[in-house]
């Protein structure tokens, strides 16, 4: 571009920028005015069967809240004991995988502690460690929003609640572990009076996601939600609640639940960056919908500045009748573990699409491809290192083939500063004159993009890949502590905020600057200045990323620096003009 084309575009950008600031300014108020733009699904408020016992925290109007309606009011109330609860038991069911600690206070679930996965320090990976409210904790038949006390009994493989309720019909509940990091559940309502009770649709708790560390960014928590129809997969991301305006436009005000819309629900989930409740019916039965909202994760400890937030997940159920004397079985199921492909494939009901690849059918070859070379490679450092080696190594042609058509392109920078000249006050003349110049020598002018096109794919499943790689937590390498956090060795403050230094994002921008300057460049000054600001650009998106992905890159640069020495000692190309039946079409 030239001097005028730059100026536009920096005019633009501040106009853009001043806009932002003018619109805050004149209509500070603005987003909290502009009614909320949410789906839900269609429902009527939930009332009570019957009458209920005294509460702590009831709501004003004894009711639970609408499952349906979505507002910016209608934040769910957290669940609450019953004052005449008594006291708390506790019991556990236990395998290879996972430590599954159970309550009687909702007759459910409450934390998860998987067993070959560590959290900072020794401790174990306990999900649902912040929530409040027990995964599987039934709310809507009882009128109150609250964690009820159940009967608890223990057998060798089960843990059996029990309750009355206000209708008369006694709820069982029996959960099993089952193999691959899940929980059954099998839900019964007995119906031993003399009358049909009619039961209203409920909420099934389906947990709630928190950060795996304090450096975890908010972009990875998620509610998630699989459509019958389609096998439709749908998302919602903790920073969806937070008011937000596009520079002063497209203003929405904050949001406290949103709820899922399109029909029956395979499952519902909640996730961080490597770990996932799913919780899916089994046999024929479905999901009526699914609702998320924000948590402040207040327990999470002094580790940061301001209180982070978490994602809970609610499964709504449809309603049923249970006839005098009779019984109604609902079957769940509860995935609780790492998100990795070799377990969500087990799954009867798409609920690998929890993963949310959008690069999956190349992050599942290149995981593949990173499992089996870590079965000769103990380390995980090392095992990236290979397969770095072994995906230039593939590439090696296609880069050959781009720096040989950019050696082309710079042996005819001449003639193109010769015809840039003579038409440089008509542009249109002056590009008709520059592609027939490339026709007459055979030169593709996209010969050297297109090769480097091929590999960015390849790179962006890498970067899926090795940014969400449960394998990868909690290994170290050289001086990275983990290699799915940045790889800091050290901090310090700055005008009150904390500057890390990473290492690997630095080398990874030293190493492609020097890449940079080896190779030949085909565009005029200003383009090449432009580009020279690139590894910039990358050292700030790419700072606080996972180690491992700027080891890929790094590792990836000197390779590509030593192919470009290599291609570079060659001569540059003695131009001619091609015969014109060979001539590039």
């Amino acid at each position: 571009m030239d001097r005028k084309s730059w100026f536009g575009v920096v005019v633009c950008m501040l106009l853009l920028v001043g806009w932002n600031f003018y619109a805050e300014y004149r209509w500070p108020n603005r987003a909290a005015k502009k009614p909320a733009s949410t789906t839900a699904t269609t429902s009527t408020p939930v009332t009570s069967t019957s009458a209920t016992p005294a509460t702590a925290g009831k709501p004003a109007n004894g009711d639970v809240p609408s499952l349906g309606n979505t507002t910016a009011s209608a934040k769910l109330p957290e669940p609450k004991i019953p004052a005449n609860a008594g006291v708390e038991q506790f019991t556990t069911l236990e395998n290879d995988l996972f430590i599954v600690h159970f309550t009687s206070f909702g007759g459910a679930i409450k934390t998860v502690e998987l067993k070959k996965h560590v959290d900072e320090g020794d401790r174990k990976v306990t999900l649902n460690r912040y929530g409040h409210e027990a995964v599987f904790n039934l709310v809507g038949w009882d009128g109150d929003y609250t964690q009820v006390p159940y009967t608890m009994e223990k057998t060798e493989d089960a843990v059996i609640f029990s309750r009355v309720l206000p209708s008369g019909a006694v709820l069982k509940r029996t959960y099993r572990l089952a193999p691959n990091y899940q929980v059954q559940l099998d839900q019964q309502v007995s119906n031993p009076t003399t009358k049909d009770v009619v039961l209203p649709e409920y909420r099934l708790n389906v947990g709630t996601a928190a950060p795996s560390h304090v450096l975890d960014n908010a972009i990875y928590l998620f509610g998630s939600y699989c459509l019958e129809q389609g096998a439709s997969f749908h998302k919602v991301n903790v920073t969806d609640f937070a008011a937000s305006s596009t520079f002063g436009l497209f203003a929405r005000e904050a949001r406290s639940r949103i709820s899922s819309e399109g029909g029956p629900l395979l499952w519902s989930a909640v996730k961080n960056q490597f770990f996932a409740f799913i919780l899916s019916p089994r046999d024929s039965l479905m999901l009526k919908g699914a609702e998320f909202e924000p948590i402040k994760l207040v327990d999470f400890g002094a580790k940061t500045s301001t209180v982070p937030e978490g994602i809970r997940g609610q499964a709504v159920v449809n309603g049923f009748s249970v006839p005098a004397g009779q019984s109604v079985m609902q079957p769940f199921s509860l995935y609780a573990g790492p998100k990795t492909y070799a377990h969500l494939d087990l799954l009867p009901r798409h609920e690998n699409l929890v993963m949310d690849s959008w690069f999956g059918f190349i992050v599942r070859p290149l995981l593949f491809g990173m499992n089996f070379l870590h079965k000769f490679i103990p380390s995980w450092g090392w095992t990236i290192i290979a397969m770095t080696i072994l995906i230039k190594g593939l590439l090696w042609p296609l880069q050959s083939i781009a720096n040989k058509s950019m050696k082309q392109m710079q042996a005819l920078q001449p003639k193109m500063e010769q015809i840039r000249q003579k038409y440089k006050d008509d542009a249109q003349k002056m590009n008709i004159e520059v592609m027939q110049l490339y026709k007459d020598y055979g030169v593709n002018p996209v010969g050297g993009c297109l090769p480097m096109l091929m590999q960015m794919p390849i790179f962006i499943g890498f970067y899926v890949m090795l940014q969400s790689a449960v394998e990868l937590r909690g290994h170290s390498f050289w001086w990275i502590h983990d290699l799915v956090q940045p790889d800091t060795v050290a901090s310090f403050m700055v005008l009150g905020h904390n500057i890390a230094i990473n290492p690997l994002p630095l080398l990874m921008t030293a190493t492609q600057v020097l890449l940079m300057k080896m190779t030949p460049t085909t565009g005029d000054n200003q383009q090449a200045k432009m580009m020279q600001w690139m590894p910039v650009v990358l050292l700030f998106v790419l700072y606080n990323f996972a180690a491992a992905l700027a080891l890929y890159w790094t590792v990836s640069n000197l390779i590509s620096m030593i192919q470009t020495y290599v291609n570079l000692r060659k001569p540059v190309p003695i131009m001619k003009r091609v015969p014109k039946t060979k001539a590039l079409k």
